[in-house]
């Protein structure tokens, strides 16, 4: 650290910092927790597609490649929601209310007007005419056999068991080991040391003097 210049020490100690948190936050179950109104495989799918650039036939290859393996990473997304509801660690049920809605968006009547499938409208002129045709075919075929049925299985689980069985209560700090995992978020997005209690004060301190 001593040998780096003054902008790359703060690059060194940003990524220091996140990576302590990472490793002090693997005790939290936080894969447990991976669906809410914000995040998850209704949302990390299509962002993925949508900021990835494609310019070669390969690069097309692989994007059909992805979309033939997105069935498996919703079973296992479901699998840990699974594990999560027999643990109960949940998130609170009123940020999952969009969700199963999310999902049902990302299945279409018209294969054309997946999200999904944007990158195969206008392809690189890198890419063969031949090839495209063969693209767009496997990545319809894709989509429609793998991707929606996935989709569509997964919001049957969202609505008929997940949402159900999540908790009605708010707060982090009803979860298992809530308090700890609630001062641990606390801290890292703060950037401080300071407790729950003590933000809250200074808060409450903030409001006096408006007042």
């Amino acid at each position: 650290r001593a040998k780096l210049s003054e902008s790359d020490v703060i690059s060194y100690d940003l990524y220091r910092r996140n990576a302590e948190f990472a490793v002090e936050g693997d005790q939290f179950p936080f894969e447990l927790l991976q669906v809410n109104q914000m995040d998850g495989v209704q949302q990390s799918v299509a962002q993925m597609i949508s900021s990835t650039t494609f310019k070669t036939t390969k690069d097309y290859e692989d994007l059909v490649a992805r979309l033939n393996v997105v069935p498996a990473l919703i079973e296992q997304t479901t699998a840990l929601l699974q594990k999560g509801l027999d643990q109960k660690i949940t998130p609170a049920q009123v940020t999952m209310r969009d969700v199963p809605q999310q999902v049902l968006n990302l299945i279409v009547k018209d294969p054309a007007e997946s999200s999904m499938l944007e990158p195969f409208k206008e392809m690189s002129s890198l890419v063969p005419a031949a090839d495209q045709a063969r693209l767009r075919q496997t990545a319809t075929d894709a989509f429609t056999k793998k991707v929606e049925p996935a989709y569509q299985k997964f919001h049957d689980f969202l609505v008929a068991k997940y949402l159900p069985d999540c908790r009605t209560t708010i707060g982090t700090n009803k979860l298992p080991n809530g308090d700890k995992i609630y001062a641990y978020t606390t801290r890292q997005q703060t950037t401080t040391e300071l407790t729950p209690a003590q933000i809250h004060q200074i808060g409450r301190a903030s409001c006096r003097e408006r007042v």
